[in-house]
């Protein structure tokens, strides 16, 4: 798997220049937001992207099916783009939470934040990969692009609502909330896995 992860970080250094000076510009725009947690989540979306874009330049190229001639099993192929959106995921949190407490941000909203970023960072993958690595990102990008529709504005709307079911409930101080949404999108993102691996092993090329 350290092989694949190689190669894909190689592979986006290559061909994804533009997209990760996007989310650059993007993350850094919330330097100048008030309400910088909408655009976090957006940056979050796109980091998971990264992944959709890698498997989407192997199915174009064909190395795709190249690989599965190498000595590495299909599980291997699936769990490596899972791992690298973790890896995604965890180098924009780490960045958030070095720029909110530079901000010197009250450090509850900086968890909770985090939790939000971290959630829509792994739910992404694990609703769209699945159908990725069943269907090929060809006949699935209508779908991405719904669900990617649908997940955004399900974020604004948690941003939105977040402060006064927190405020309300008074859960965030107690620190329910984040650990309820890492948690959840944990648990889901496992079980995408899971399933993304035994809809690729029946996969025909």
């Amino acid at each position: 798997m350290k092989a694949l992860l190689i190669k894909d970080f190689y592979l986006m250094i290559k061909t994804c220049k533009l997209f990760l000076i996007m989310i650059l510009a993007i993350f850094f725009m919330a330097v100048f937001f008030p309400e910088r947690a909408a655009v976090y989540l957006y940056a979050a979306i796109l980091m998971g992207m990264l992944s959709h874009s890698l498997l989407a330049i192997e199915e174009r190229d064909g190395s795709d099916k190249y690989y599965l001639i190498c000595p590495v099993s299909k599980k291997q192929l699936v769990a490596e783009k899972y791992v690298l959106s973790v890896i995604f995921v965890a180098v924009i949190s780490l960045a958030i939470a070095v720029l909110e407490v530079i901000k010197s941000t009250d450090i509850n909203t900086v968890f909770f934040i985090l939790s939000l970023t971290v959630s829509v960072g792994l739910v992404f993958p694990s609703i769209s990969m699945p159908i990725m690595f069943r269907f090929g990102y060809a006949k699935g990008k209508i779908l991405f692009m719904c669900l990617g529709g649908l997940i955004g504005a399900s974020s604004a709307f948690i941003v939105n609502a977040g402060s006064f079911v927190v405020d309300s409930l008074a859960l965030e101080l107690n620190g329910f909330v984040p650990l309820i949404l890492i948690t959840g999108s944990v648990v889901i993102f496992a079980l995408s896995c899971l399933l993304s691996i035994k809809l690729y092993q029946k996969r025909e090329f």
